[in-house]
């Protein structure tokens, strides 16, 4: 298990894709309770591993919450 860091405890799943925009580096996405979901982007580095989130779904309904899984 890899520590990256506090506050990840606000999401209700959280998953390592892999590299999701090709940049050659892992990725992580969140979900919320609430559906919201968040890309996280790798960066190669160990001391600072992600780069700040961004939205997934912006100005409409998550339709994520539809689903009880993420992946």
């Amino acid at each position: 298990m890899t520590k990256i860091g506090g506050g990840w405890n606000v999401y209700a799943d959280i998953v390592g894709i892999g590299d999701g925009n090709k940049d050659g580096r892992p990725d992580v996405y969140a979900r919320t309770p609430a559906g919201e979901t968040y890309f996280y982007p790798g960066t190669g580095d160990y001391n600072i591993p992600f780069k700040p989130r961004s939205a997934t779904r912006t100005g409409v309904a998550p339709a994520e919450t539809a689903y009880n899984q993420l992946f």
